[in-house]
């Protein structure tokens, strides 16, 4: 039985095609997951104190095409992401008192291990 080269070429493009699918769906499904872990591990790395801080991280949907799916992890109260995450000066009452409060990095890690995870999860879809 022999095959025609045409037959071949179309059968290895069925073959790459479902691949291609196959490899879209998984990285998707990861890229949702990386997010939801980031928000969540930032929600437990964010000040003890800051409840309705720590509660308001957010994950959503930014931008999706055909080939591309990108996600938001965000803080609905922004204006305090950087203060938490980086410290600031002490005021009382309008008055400077000269005392810093130390900032507790929650956001960066977080971020960076978010990255870590998404490469080592894509790298294990794809290999399987």
């Amino acid at each position: 039985m022999s095959i025609s080269v045409d037959e071949l070429a179309a059968a290895v493009m069925k073959e790459l095609e479902t691949y291609s699918k196959e490899a879209e769906l998984a990285t998707r499904r990861v890229v949702k997951d990386v997010a939801e872990e980031c928000r969540q591990d930032i929600m437990n790395g964010a000040p003890s104190k800051s409840g309705k801080y720590k509660r308001s991280w957010k994950k959503k949907l930014a931008y999706s095409s055909a080939t591309q799916e990108r996600y938001l992890v965000y803080s609905s109260r922004y204006q305090l992401t950087h203060l938490l995450e980086y410290g600031h000066e002490k005021w009382l009452w309008g008055e400077y008192t000269a005392e810093k409060v130390q900032g507790k990095p929650h956001i960066r890690p977080a971020e960076a291990r978010a990255e870590e995870k998404l490469i080592s999860a894509i790298k294990k879809e794809l290999s399987t």
